[in-house]
């Protein structure tokens, strides 16, 4: 299992992950924080644009929006975020797509 141990300075860690995504084809750059076998903890940057496209739902996830805009999408609903929002992910095929330049903390569990 991979833990954080030292103190993470998180806008800090955002913006980084903010300026990595424009130089990656992707659009995208992330950093796994915790990885065990039940929790995972990723901050992930998005460039304007940038998607993450439909996949399958763990059985529970939350989003805290860290700077920008991104929404959340399954096929019935869409969810806009900004900087300072949290939602639940819904259990069902969802994408996330940047509306702006962003950054997002997101916590699974696994089990």
């Amino acid at each position: 299992m991979t833990t954080q141990t030292d103190v993470v300075r998180i806008n800090e860690l955002a913006a980084e992950l903010m300026t990595d995504a424009k130089q990656h084809r992707s659009r995208r750059s992330s950093r796994t924080l915790v990885a065990g076998s039940s929790q995972r903890v990723t901050v992930i940057g998005m460039s304007q644009g940038a998607e993450l496209s439909r996949h399958e739902s763990p059985p529970a996830a939350t989003i805290q929006i860290l700077a920008g805009r991104v929404a959340l999408y399954t096929a019935e609903r869409e969810w806009s975020l900004e900087a300072g929002e949290w939602l639940t992910v819904p259990v069902e095929r969802h994408g996330v797509r940047a509306v702006e330049d962003g950054a997002m903390l997101l916590t699974v569990s696994l089990r």
